[in-house]
């Protein structure tokens, strides 16, 4: 919810760069404790928020893709996730799926809101004004309580993973009564 109601950029007032007011969540947790069904009731709350998965996500999916058209012979662009959830929100499941140089392209979208392309004929500078929650597994299949820093648990960088306001860690507690129940 407090994703949902966060909105807005705004630019600071003594050097105009600009300041985000979305906030950035981060959920681990151990496979089978509902991150998917939570994606999905956050999607049914708000229509308008983009899903995509990690697996298989490329950087040009989750920001913009260069295509050559073959109509003008020229090249546009298709625009990724985060363009497309300009204004709303975004929920990339499996995040870390993607591989680490790919996430690090995400910093400045995660950060300042914006990101620049720059390839073929293409110079242009994109909007990202969204927040995004990630829903990540531990690496291992288990989260570790033993001192383990997090950003080696779920394999993400630590100047990614500390792109993010919130981080939310969902153990999977076993209890044999209630789980054979």
């Amino acid at each position: 919810l407090l994703q949902m109601v966060s909105n807005g950029y705004k630019r600071n007032p003594r050097d105009g760069t600009i300041m985000r007011d979305f906030v950035h969540v981060a959920l681990v947790g151990d496979p089978g404790v509902a991150k998917s069904s939570l994606k999905m009731a956050m999607k049914g709350y708000d229509p308008g928020i983009v899903l995509s998965s990690g697996t298989g996500a490329t950087v040009a999916g989750l920001t913009a893709a260069v295509i050559k058209d073959d109509l003008t012979e020229g090249y546009t662009f298709e625009a990724g996730v985060l363009p497309l959830a300009d204004g709303r929100g975004a929920i990339l499941d499996e995040f870390d799926k993607l591989l680490p140089p790919e996430m690090k392209h995400l910093n400045d979208a995660l950060d300042e809101c914006r990101f620049t392309i720059h390839k073929a004929s293409i110079h242009m500078e994109l909007w990202s004004r969204c927040w995004m929650c990630a829903m990540l597994n531990p690496v291992d299949g288990k989260l570790d309580n033993y001192g383990t820093p997090l950003h080696k648990q779920v394999g993400i960088p630590p100047d990614t993973l500390s792109r993010f306001d919130l981080t939310f860690i969902i153990p999977d507690v076993v209890e044999v009564k209630k789980d054979t129940k």
